[in-house]
């Protein structure tokens, strides 16, 4: 999963998580494996927030048309 992440100060940021599972197929939780996009620049820093938006990415978008 890429699920969008909010930290103090209202920065938003896309982290990288594994649906966990028992023997049954069932979730069970979710183990966090870190951070894979995270503003970095100035521009993506305001007064109030920063961040990175876009949380599905090209290509996740199953209503995106391929042709």
């Amino acid at each position: 999963m890429l699920p969008r992440l909010v930290a103090t100060g209202n920065v938003s940021r896309v982290g990288l998580a594994k649906v966990v599972v028992n023997d049954d197929g069932v979730p069970t939780g979710v183990k966090r494996e870190g951070v894979v996009l995270a503003p970095d620049e100035g521009w993506e820093r305001g007064m109030n927030n920063a961040g990175t938006e876009d949380r599905a990415p090209p290509g996740c978008r199953p209503w995106a048309s391929t042709s």
